[in-house]
């Protein structure tokens, strides 16, 4: 029993050493809170509110509202996008 945890341990020890980091969206700065839309990520830092295409590689963030003073949530209704401050 004792050996098919130590082989267990170590499989798990050495599946972790190999694996890597994969980035899925680059170019966001802080991000907060977050909304997911079919092909956007909306999401808010400190005091604005982004949109980031998904189909787009290496898509630059879109400003769409700022100086809200720490937006506290997001949501999405329809083609209306609601922001708690």
């Amino acid at each position: 029993m004792k050996k098919y945890a130590l082989i267990i341990c170590f499989y798990f020890i050495g599946n972790t050493v190999f694996s890597q980091i994969t980035e899925l969206v680059t170019g966001m700065t802080d991000p907060g809170r977050m909304v997911l839309s079919s092909t956007h990520l909306y999401y808010t830092d400190d005091d604005n509110v982004y949109r980031l295409a998904l189909s787009i590689p290496n898509a630059e963030p879109e400003l769409l509202a700022s100086g809200m003073g720490n937006p506290n949530g997001l949501a999405l209704n329809g083609d209306a996008l609601y922001s708690r401050i």
